[in-house]
């Protein structure tokens, strides 16, 4: 279908039922910090017996914070047998080395026990601090689609083992025969501004989405460190280049 589908146009943020947004807010967070919470909690019974062993182990067993943001845009996903339009929820934590796999189970948790929402990203840096409840407005147009042209090909040379010049950076690695397919997908979202200091949404942000597959209609999310390797994090750094984005 082309690039144009990669963006995602805004006027105005999507928070129809702001109660709702709140605690959708409120109970992303819980699960993606159960570790953290009170076990004798009722909230603590009533995400666990959700989940399974395999589950429980995995999402409680850090000491840390991983922050959540959702998104008040609508994201496109699956979930059970037909399509779905939600929000999107970011993660993102000062932890390193990144825990990919946390991430990785989270990913999967958290659209089975939320039903509204359907997507989970994560965002490269410091832990967000804010959330985010407006959007930059954003349209289809020549200039959005220029830079979605840009960023794109920015990330097919990361991918094909290319620095910034256009040339081979021997410290990357050719990821083209472990990584079929990486849309690069751009949303109207500025994260991290203080709301005191009343500053616009003025910014937008890329999402990276490798992708494993045999047949382009089903695969899987290309993980770091297992799928790929953690230079492939590079990507992070080329495609910040682009004015007027982050990630």
């Amino acid at each position: 279908p082309g690039l144009a589908i990669r963006i995602v146009c805004a006027e105005r943020p999507l928070i129809s039922d702001f109660d709702l947004f709140v605690t959708t807010q409120h109970h992303l967070h819980l699960i993606a910090n159960l570790s953290l919470c009170d076990k004798d909690s009722e909230e603590f019974s009533t995400v666990t017996q959700h989940l399974s062993e395999a589950d429980l182990k995995t999402i409680s067993g850090h000491d840390f914070e991983i922050a959540t943001t959702l998104l008040p845009v609508q994201s496109v996903g699956v979930q059970g047998d037909g399509r779905s339009y939600a929000y999107a929820a970011a993660l993102s934590t000062n932890e390193r080395p990144i825990p990919w796999e946390l991430l990785e189970r989270l990913a999967h948790v958290i659209p089975r026990l939320l039903h509204n929402i359907n997507r989970v990203v994560y965002v490269f840096g410091n832990a967000v601090e804010y959330p985010v409840n407006d959007v930059t407005r954003t349209y289809l147009n020549g200039f959005t689609v220029g830079l979605i042209k840009w960023a794109d090909r920015i990330a097919s040379d990361v991918l094909c083992g290319l620095g910034e010049n256009g040339k081979r950076d021997l410290t990357l690695d050719v990821c083209l025969q472990k990584i079929q397919q990486m849309p690069v997908v751009m949303i109207p979202i500025h994260f991290d501004r203080d709301p005191l200091e009343r500053r616009a949404s003025t910014l937008r942000s890329f999402v990276l989405r490798p992708f494993i597959t045999n047949d382009f209609m089903t695969g899987v999310a290309a993980l770091p460190g297992k799928d790929i390797p953690e230079q492939v994090l590079a990507l992070q750094n080329s495609v910040q280049i682009v004015p007027g984005f982050e990630m």
